[in-house]
């Protein structure tokens, strides 16, 4: 077996919602999935890295299954690799760990096959498989992304993120999508709606300004999902009300949790860091910095 690599390809994770702007704000950030592929005789994968990941057979492996997917799709034989998964972005925790995959794969099966997509062409392979475009427009973005995708259409806008201190409180426990779904209530009051629409409006309107102070208080207001989904982080409660104390832009759920995000001002991040030690002692805080490039191919 040939395990001479070939080339890599390092996607970053991505924390989305940011509070109102649910199943459509994204936001890159520097944890990074990285696939280096080599030749080989057969299919493998080689999973290494601190985050949890575990040893799947090829009908479970996304990355294997979007590289075979888009094999079938262009007409494609797809040859046998040997790929070498290194994460450091948790496993089940809301910072798109299966957003990175999937764009991973699309990017080794892009080079492998010479396909020469665009990067909306990218985009669109990618959300049949993820429904929504959040997560993966910003991994395969890099920076802000704002979008929706609907009747096999997608529209997006991106734009740099207003400055602030990015930081992580990544809990012991895992959290899946499906069951931060169910807890959603399936339909909304019009009063409700006409409520969370306007509060995610100011959300990207700050946004868009650079007006941090606005949009994190946008953030802490959501309708959609956080008031649903506190019951399952018992940590978020605690964070809330102490997000004055702690002069802080916004505490949030990342994605579907467990994972929470806070934004601070510039410079300010290492002293909120330092207090939520003491509030969250089991919990293991980061400190992070937006991605502003996003999936990238290194030959």
């Amino acid at each position: 077996m040939n395990k001479d690599p070939m080339f890599q390809v390092r996607v970053p994770a991505s924390t989305a919602n940011l509070g109102s702007g649910f199943d459509s704000i994204g936001l890159a950030v520097n944890l990074y999935c990285t696939l280096t592929v080599a030749k080989a005789d057969v299919w493998s994968f080689e999973f290494c890295g601190d985050a949890g990941i575990r040893d799947l057979p090829l009908e479970k492996n996304l990355i294997y299954k979007v590289i075979v997917s888009m094999a079938e799709k262009y007409g494609c034989k797809p040859i046998p690799h040997h790929i070498v998964v290194h994460t450091d972005i948790p496993l089940e925790r809301g910072l798109g760990s299966s957003a990175a995959a999937l764009i991973g794969g699309i990017e080794v099966a892009n080079e492998i096959f010479s396909l020469g997509l665009t990067r909306d062409e990218k985009l669109a392979n990618a959300i049949p498989f993820e429904g929504h475009i959040d997560n993966i427009g910003a991994a395969l973005f890099g920076g802000l992304l704002i979008g929706t995708a609907f009747n096999d259409e997608f529209y997006y806008a991106s734009f740099d993120f207003p400055t602030c201190d990015c930081l992580a409180i990544v809990p012991p426990y895992a959290l899946s999508t499906e069951d931060s779904r169910k807890v959603l209530p399936e339909n909304f009051s019009r009063a409700e709606a006409v409520k969370g629409s306007g509060i995610a409006n100011v959300l990207v309107a700050a946004l868009a300004k650079g007006d941090m102070e606005l949009a994190g208080k946008m953030m802490m207001k959501d309708v959609w999902h956080e008031p649903y989904r506190a019951k399952l982080m018992p940590e978020l409660k605690q964070l809330k009300a102490k997000a004055g104390d702690l002069h802080i832009y916004a505490a949030l759920i990342s994605g579907a949790g467990s994972t929470m995000f806070v934004f601070a001002k510039s410079g300010d991040g290492m002293r909120v860091l330092k207090e939520m030690e003491c509030l969250f002692p089991h919990c293991k805080l980061l400190q992070l910095e937006v991605d502003t490039v996003g999936a990238v191919v290194i030959r």
